[in-house]
């Protein structure tokens, strides 16, 4: 999505910008390839142990002679670092979008112990948050090859089609107050802390529904847990959507739960974006995106009754719900918009090519 903000709004005139991905027929291929001037080229890895695209990213960087060459996420970051030193690309730009090491496969850990070692060795890191950045510098990299660009909206993310729908879709009562979760229902984001906090907020308040948007491994049992709380009618799970603008347009209170790591959250910054006041805890970069009393409240992980408490607060407190709302769209227009995010690279690779 980071990606996707960044190829569309950066300045064409200047930059001559591709594309490569591993796979074909995921979620963002036609989005991407709407982008105008912009060469998207799919490398055609077929599996996970498919290392034959190979030959085709290093014929793709042979023939296109890049300046940069900026890998995003894990094993992406490990291949082409290699093939650009190897290539003798002048400049090789990492990413961290993590603040924490999360391991969920051995995949993963294997990239990430060589990762380790080649993001040392990197003209730069950016990292998306301060607690990013703190990260990278733990795993050895130099402060001065680090540098923060927080995430930009992406302007589609905005679009409102049909509010109303929702109501209708889910049975939801015209009149109620929503209090929404978008993120994928694993266990970094604990969703069960915001299922018992929803049970306790739901025994004092009667005009409340919950939202969870998101699919993921712990879906079913979030379900379960909600079954077995006589939760059904107050608290929905929605499962993937791509109308996440419609909830969040007709949400009161946004919650994130994220109990191990958290970068910069694109679901809390749109949320703000839509003047929605954002009740997180106070894991990796939340803590730079909410400001606690002022757009919202940072709350300690695992604390279903803290939780409760400020979803409370916020619903009982018309004033105070109004005040943070106004506080968090000024704050995600000035610090999270499109524009500032991809002004901040195209200053970054302008300085690196032209030395300027």
């Amino acid at each position: 999505m980071q990606l996707l903000t960044l190829v569309e709004g950066i300045d064409k005139s200047r930059f001559d910008v591709t594309v490569a991905a591993f796979y074909k027929g995921r979620q963002f291929d036609k989005k991407f390839c709407r982008v105008a001037d912009v060469d998207i080229v799919f490398l055609g890895k077929k599996h996970e142990l498919d290392f034959m695209f190979l030959k085709n990213l290093i014929k793709l960087i042979k023939r296109k002679q890049f300046d940069i060459i900026q890998p995003i996420n894990v094993s992406a970051r490990f291949f082409a670092f290699l093939i650009a030193k190897y290539l003798k690309i002048p400049y090789i730009i990492t990413t961290e979008r993590n603040a924490k090491l999360i391991i969920n496969s051995f995949g993963t850990r294997v990239y990430f112990f060589f990762e380790k070692y080649t993001n040392r060795f990197c003209t730069l890191l950016i990292a998306n948050s301060r607690a990013g950045g703190q990260f990278a510098e733990s795993q050895g990299v130099r402060r001065e090859k680090i540098k923060v660009i927080y995430n930009g909206i992406y302007p589609e993310k905005l679009v409102v089609s049909d509010p109303q729908a929702i109501y209708r879709s889910f049975n939801i009562p015209v009149n109620s107050r929503i209090v929404t979760m978008v993120a994928r229902v694993i266990d970094q984001k604990d969703p069960l802390t915001y299922v018992k906090a929803a049970q306790l907020v739901a025994e004092e308040i009667k005009d409340v529904v919950f939202l969870l948007v998101g699919d993921g491994p712990l879906l079913e049992t979030v379900r379960k847990r909600v079954k077995a709380n006589n939760l059904q009618s107050r608290f929905i799970c929605v499962g993937n959507s791509h109308l996440v603008a419609d909830f969040l347009s007709q949400t009161d209170i946004f919650v994130l739960t994220s109990n191990v790591s958290e970068g910069c959250s694109n679901a809390v910054i749109e949320a703000m974006s839509f003047g929605v006041p954002v009740v997180a805890t106070d894991v990796g970069g939340s803590a730079e995106i909410v400001r606690n009393g002022k757009t919202g409240f940072l709350i300690k992980p695992r604390n279903p009754e803290r939780l409760a408490e400020k979803i409370e607060e916020l619903l009982n407190n018309e004033t105070l719900r109004e005040k943070m709302s106004d506080n968090a769209v000024k704050w995600a227009k000035s610090a999270y918009s499109q524009e500032t995010m991809v002004n901040a690279y195209e200053n970054i690779y302008t300085k690196l090519v032209f030395n300027t």
